[in-house]
């Protein structure tokens, strides 16, 4: 009879090629950030990128970057909180500050690693497999309607305020902004009603259990959280010099943030750049067009670094907080 030396000997080693393409697939996201900052950059000048760099007001726009993640923090994990009571998950402030920051550290390699982390801490709860995923799609519902419902505020106000003409980005988003108003439509409809059809599907449970009511709830208090990370962006393009109208940053700024929830590069690296010079160019200083883009280019590359650094030391930070909660927790008493 074979044991377990034999079939560990009859188990073939992994091909060399595998373990190729496996490194690959790890550093494919931080290749796709690379090429795209690096296309971004090749296309400006240099002379002109590195004195954005020099002379640029870097550290009001770093103190920016900080204060908004602090308060992205804060309003992300009320919206959360809400959310999950939403859903019948029922977590404290205090409990889920700690845990909401700690997945921020995740949150750098792409925004799904961050949602993922918050599925443990719902598996932590004891909140079972698929009834954790619908929540989570449920809390990724309400920050897409948030980022929705701001965009339509910001082009409603720029439309009124153009006597009833729209930008060229604002006039561009307006199919997809009433794309998303139908597609949500529709779903509050499905809730209301709650076919049968759909209601025999556990991982939409928590859809049907948070209603019309609590989905529209939800997105409310997730709005503050929206445009913390969009007002703070258009506050430090502005410390930049770059006037992009308030009104019309609520549009330009909500499609850049909507791009870096892609899970296509690690924190949103490149992509955001790219979105924010593409959109915001336009209205920065500059004697030519290249000069106005790589003003941007220095901005975003300023902001976003900051941003990153401040989310990171958040995380590490919460995650000490929640390594010392579990050490100072009184251990668990033996049955009997």
């Amino acid at each position: 009879m074979a044991g377990p030396a034999a079939a560990e000997q009859a188990t073939p080693p992994p091909r060399r090629g595998s373990r190729w393409r496996l490194r690959l697939r790890r550093w494919l996201p931080w290749l796709a950030a690379a090429a795209i900052l690096g296309g971004l950059a090749a296309r400006l000048p240099r002379a002109e990128l590195l004195h954005a760099l020099a002379t640029g007001p870097s550290v009001p726009v770093a103190v920016c970057s900080v204060a908004v993640v602090a308060a992205a923090l804060l309003a992300d994990t009320w919206a959360t909180l809400t959310a999950f009571a939403a859903t019948g998950v029922r977590c404290s402030w205090r409990g889920l500050l700690p845990a909401r920051g700690a997945t921020y550290l995740l949150g750098l390699l792409n925004f799904a690693a961050g949602q993922g982390g918050m599925g443990l801490y719902l598996h932590r709860a004891g909140v079972e497999p698929l009834r954790a995923l619908g929540t989570l799609l449920f809390l990724l519902a309400t920050q897409i309607a948030a980022l929705a419902v701001v965009a339509a505020a910001g082009a409603a106000a720029n439309v009124a305020g153009a006597a009833g003409a729209a930008g060229g980005a604002v006039a561009g988003a307006l199919p997809l902004l009433a794309g998303l108003g139908a597609a949500f439509a529709l779903y509050l409809v499905l809730v209301a009603r709650r076919p049968a059809w759909l209601v025999r599907f556990r991982v939409l449970a928590p859809a049907f259990t948070a209603g019309v009511r609590g989905f529209l709830r939800a997105t409310a208090v997730r709005v503050p959280h929206v445009l913390a990370m969009i007002v703070g962006l258009w506050l430090g393009l502005r410390l930049w010099g770059v006037t992009l109208p308030l009104t019309r940053g609520l549009v330009v700024l909500s499609g850049a943030v909507l791009i870096t929830v892609l899970p296509l590069v690690p924190g949103g690296l490149g992509t955001l750049e790219l979105a924010v010079v593409a959109l915001a160019s336009s209205y920065a200083p500059g004697p030519t067009v290249a000069a106005q883009r790589a003003g941007v280019l220095a901005f975003t590359l300023v902001y976003h670094l900051c941003s990153i650094a401040a989310q990171a030391l958040a995380g590490v930070l919460c995650l000490g907080w929640l390594i010392r909660r579990a050490r100072m927790a009184p251990p668990a008493l033996p049955a009997g």
